[in-house]
């Protein structure tokens, strides 16, 4: 079943092609994405998304405002879907929403947390407390500017329920992370499209 905020997607195509820019392979059908351009299916022109453009200039808000000491504050008590911003290296920032909280994160600064990255790309990965800041609420606003974009009706040729990692390799020589796809839409959800197919460039 699937809940109204799944079924929402006001920004995201729902038919039509997309081109995207490819953030992470995740497996064989299930990428990171940032859209690009979208074209609906009764059109031949592009309509061309600002979601790059405001990618860059999120980066170079939360550099600046993280510039200052005072505001590099580490989250009190976390709750789940909390939107904070995680530390990466010394001048990198990056939006995540907190999926799993241990009983411990709320007193432990080394308490490991699950954080979904919002921006970056779409990964769920773990992260200390003490890596995360407390995110302006005006930069919490912003939507998400990266999503996740699946082949429908692909699965595993041997029938295993997860692709295996060897499969990421053959995909990899076939797709590369930061290059420019098109894809026609199945269907979306809110923060995902469900695509037909993939055009690969001509080899």
């Amino acid at each position: 079943m699937l809940s109204a905020k799944d079924i929402k997607c006001d920004t995201v195509p729902t038919a039509g092609s997309v081109q995207f820019k490819l953030l992470k392979i995740c497996t064989p059908t299930h990428f990171a994405a940032r859209l690009l351009a979208h074209k609906t299916s009764n059109s031949s022109h592009w309509r061309t998304l600002d979601y790059e453009q405001r990618y860059e200039q999120l980066q170079q808000q939360l550099s600046s405002y993280f510039a200052t000491s005072d505001n590099c504050i580490m989250p009190q008590l976390p709750q789940l879907s909390d939107v904070c911003v995680r530390r990466l290296g010394p001048n990198g920032y990056e939006r995540v929403a907190i999926t799993h909280v241990p009983q411990a994160a709320n007193t432990d600064a080394n308490a490991v947390l699950r954080v979904k990255h919002l921006d970056l790309n779409t990964v769920i990965c773990h992260a200390k407390l003490s890596e995360l800041l407390v995110c302006p609420p005006t930069l919490q606003q912003i939507a998400p500017l990266a999503l996740d974009l699946r082949l429908s009706g692909i699965v595993p040729c041997q029938g295993e329920e997860i692709w295996q990692r060897c499969d990421n390799v053959s995909i990899g020589k076939l797709l590369h992370v930061g290059a420019v796809y098109e894809a026609q839409v199945d269907f979306g959800l809110s923060h995902a499209i469900f695509v037909k197919d993939l055009q690969l460039p001509s080899l």
